[in-house]
């Protein structure tokens, strides 16, 4: 049961890895489009997240922002069933 805690765990660290890649691309179209002051705002992550769906269309970026919502998902997703089949560090 620690075994596949731990593999859901190193899938939520990729998953991690896929959705920061995805962020600084974002960031990064929104400033090749010239909008500087929603690429100063997509540094908050949940802020550009929500601008780059906003503006999926005109900055025609559909296949990165579904993957980094997919990645967020599967993230959290994971990080619940595998913090769930850790064994606690302490017993009581």
């Amino acid at each position: 049961m620690e075994i596949i805690g731990f593999i859901f765990l190193i899938v939520a660290l990729l998953a991690g890895l896929v959705s920061i890649g995805c962020w600084i691309y974002n960031i990064v179209v929104a400033f090749q489009h010239n909008e500087v002051l929603l690429g100063i705002l997509s540094i908050c992550g949940i802020v550009g997240l929500i601008i780059g769906w906003v503006k999926v269309n005109e900055w025609g970026h559909r296949q990165a922002m579904t993957w980094w919502t997919i990645a967020i998902v599967v993230g959290i997703v994971c990080n619940v069933i595998g913090g769930l089949m850790l064994p606690s560090s302490y017993s009581p």
